[in-house]
């Protein structure tokens, strides 16, 4: 777990939680009382409903962990795709410039349409948000499969076949803010 290698981030450090459900959090702030400050938690579904959901704020629990001096902006949505927009737009507002979104839907990002993400990386570029995309939901059924090369083009697949008429996915591109430090931190469980 990341959670046992805690981020240098600086106490002026924001970042950002995209997730469907933070149920949970308000009984934690109130037993945590220090954390209050350092929390900002945005709704952005219809009509303001609230989800049952409980993994986005998992996610922050863990993040609080990881990273004991940054503060928060939790943004709970619904699963649409055409949320993307409005979503890096409030992030950017409170002046985050990396966020996770560790959502159950495959397409969210992505879709199966190459055209979509390229949309959504104009719109990182746009806010200038590093936004980490998580596909641990769908472990055994996105990504636990052998690296292979279907097409035959010398580059390894990193998504099982699409439906037909659908191009493999073989690359991620990460984009950075401008005069940012990038760094990595990459790891996997031993499954």
């Amino acid at each position: 777990s990341l959670a046992k290698y805690p981020l240098s981030t600086g106490a002026e450090f924001k970042f950002g939680i995209i997730d469907g459900g933070f149920n949970g959090l308000e009984a934690w702030l109130d037993e945590n009382p220090k954390w209050k400050e350092k929390v900002t938690y945005i709704n952005l579904r219809s009509e303001g409903r609230t989800s049952d959901g409980t993994h986005g704020f998992k996610v922050f629990q863990v993040a609080t962990k990881v990273m004991p001096l940054a503060d928060f902006v939790l943004v709970e949505i619904e699963s649409k795709n055409d949320q993307i927009g409005d979503i890096l737009e409030v992030l950017r507002k409170k002046g985050v410039y990396f966020a996770s979104m560790s959502l159950g839907s495959r397409t969210y990002m992505a879709g199966h349409d190459p055209s979509e993400t390229w949309e959504n990386l104009k719109l990182l570029n746009k806010y200038q948000i590093t936004l980490i995309k998580s596909a641990g939901n769908y472990r055994r059924s996105s990504h636990f499969f052998e690296y292979r090369d279907e097409d035959g083009d010398n580059r390894l697949e990193f998504a099982p076949k699409p439906p037909e008429k659908e191009t493999l996915v073989e690359y991620n591109k990460v984009l950075f803010a401008k005069n940012r430090r990038p760094a990595f931190n990459l790891s996997w469980g031993s499954e």
